[in-house]
């Protein structure tokens, strides 16, 4: 069968013909043909399609394996040089096929068609021998009887103890055929199970779609749907919500301008802290627990303290803390004076520290007198603000820039950042 005649055959290689009858041309590849040589029960078959491909790239003129094929205007393949040279000898030229009249400017190149002629140009010459035939060595004469592993060849008993592959794995053929429809066959069902996911998964997308639909029509009737007397907005009310805005804008801006590089004061921190090398980070790791039953209480038991620098006697500054850890963390941040160092002066009667428990249920403010409310707020950053002459301690989300709670007192001694964590594996990391 020539390479124009169009013939239909199983072997991973499909033609289509399109309105011009030229071939499409899906070549799964030369491995799959080489896959099916392995297994000697279906050789004849393998032996028949290698033929047939070697056909279909074979040009009806010269009876070569086509070169450089290009498609006429009728949809039949030729090499390039042997079309243009038919086409020279005639003023009209015909299809050597089927004697259609054709344009000799509407070459077209067939480049799949030319990677195919590539594939069984490199293959096997063993794979073209005649039907029928028994399958010899070509160097040797002699029976197949083994295949390499490395290689992917048929060997005979001469080439198995050649010195190309006696270092290499050789098996029977019988045996290597058994393994390969093993593998084919596990293959077949990975694939199949494949199919079956996809096939769910596109029936759940098919659902998802629907749904998008509804909501998509429903939004379109809402569209259509007016207030027919919706209540006015006071313009003081207005005004008001403008101003504030505005002064939470100035203020967002200020602060900004106020951070302080803050960083970890190490020498006055709890033993079980651990550091990074640029003080910004502190991780906690309970190894050394019960090391302290014999000391003295910690201050602010339970938590597992430690400063920052530097201290602030006057005018204003900002920091923000981000506390990370498993889900369960619990932190504290918060400024402190001198005295807070001190475990007998937190229960007093006068305020030594400003803080903030934060936890993932949500914050509480507290002093080391009394605790405040609770804030049901999750943060995962938070930010410090002191006003050292105005005695304002102000706790913000450092994200969304939103208030979270404000002390008001009156400082008589230098305050410092404060920071503690509860929970092993927990860690606090300080911005600026």
């Amino acid at each position: 069968m020539a390479a124009g005649e169009g013939g239909l055959f199983s072997l991973g290689l499909c033609f289509d013909y399109a309105p011009m009858r030229s071939y499409t041309i899906c070549i799964c590849t030369c491995a799959c043909l080489r896959l099916l040589s392995f297994h000697t029960s279906i050789w004849p078959c393998c032996s028949f399609m290698a033929n047939k491909l070697q056909e279909e790239v074979t040009c009806p003129i010269c009876l070569e394996i086509l070169q450089n094929p290009v498609t006429i205007d009728c949809g039949h393949n030729f090499c390039q040089q042997c079309i243009i040279q038919v086409g020279k000898t005639t003023e009209n030229l015909q299809c050597p096929l089927c004697k259609v009249t054709v344009s000799k400017d509407t070459f077209r190149p067939n480049k799949q068609l030319a990677s195919l002629a590539e594939t069984i140009r490199s293959m096997d010459p063993t794979e073209f021998q005649p039907e029928g035939e028994e399958k010899r060595c070509l160097k040797h004469k002699e029976k197949f009887h083994y295949f390499c592993e490395q290689d992917g060849e048929f060997l005979c008993l001469v080439c198995r103890d050649s010195r190309s592959h006696k270092s290499h794995n050789v098996t029977l053929i019988d045996e290597a055929d058994q393994n390969y429809k093993v593998l084919i066959e596990s293959q077949i069902q990975d694939l199949g199970q494949k199919d079956k996911e996809i096939i769910e998964e596109k029936k759940r997308s098919e659902g998802a779609i629907q749904v998008f639909r509804g909501i998509i029509d429903n939004l379109s009737r809402s569209v259509e749907f007016k207030f027919l007397n919706p209540t006015p907005v006071p313009e003081d009310l207005e005004r008001k919500t403008r101003e504030a805005i505005a002064r939470h804008a100035v203020i967002i801006k200020s602060l900004e301008g106020l951070k302080v590089p803050v960083t970890l004061d190490a020498a006055s921190a709890d033993r079980n802290l651990t550091f990074s090398q640029d003080l910004k980070k502190a991780t906690l790791y309970m190894v050394q627990e019960s090391l302290n039953t014999q000391g003295k209480p910690r201050p602010f038991y339970p938590f597992h303290c430690v400063r920052g620098s530097p201290k602030l006697s006057s005018g204003r500054g900002v920091w923000e803390v981000e506390i990370q850890g498993p889900s369960g963390r619990v932190g504290m941040v918060g400024v402190a004076t001198e005295l807070a160092l001190r475990s007998q002066s937190q229960n007093s009667g006068t305020s030594c520290l400003w803080a903030l428990r934060i936890s993932s249920s949500g914050c509480q403010p507290f002093t080391n007198c009394k605790v405040q409310e609770n804030v049901l707020i999750s943060l995962e950053k938070v930010g410090v603000y002191v006003d050292y002459n105005r005695g304002d301690v102000v706790f913000y989300d450092a994200i969304t820039k939103k208030h979270i709670y404000t002390f008001q007192t009156s400082f008589d001694r230098q305050v410092f950042p404060l920071f503690g964590l509860l929970a092993s594996c927990t860690s606090i990391t300080l911005s600026p």
